[in-house]
């Protein structure tokens, strides 16, 4: 049976990874992950995993499972920097 889960947004990030961006609030304030490859690093960093060659090397249930743990509390998800400015009210003004 051919894998059910997609990904929530198909733009890649140099790395593969999906381009989501995560800014940590509570006590993770100040913390800010690029993309899913950055996010899923430092979820296995935070939890002693060894790292591994390639993220190909973790099943894609798995990498989803463990974004969706990881950062399901004091982080919120953003599919890019605009989204990210619009919705946190930090929108740059524009020059006139």
């Amino acid at each position: 049976m051919a894998n059910s889960l997609k990904p929530l947004y198909e733009k890649k990030d140099r790395h593969g990874g999906r381009r989501m961006l995560y800014i940590g609030i509570g006590q993770n304030r100040g913390k800010r992950l690029e993309n899913d490859v950055d996010a899923l690093a430092y979820a296995l960093a935070a939890h002693g995993v060894e790292p591994v060659e390639t993220i190909a090397e973790i099943g894609e249930e798995f990498r989803r499972m463990l974004l969706e743990w990881e950062f399901s509390g004091d982080w919120l998800r953003y599919r890019n920097e605009e989204e990210y400015l619009i919705q946190s009210g930090e929108e740059k003004a524009w020059p006139f």
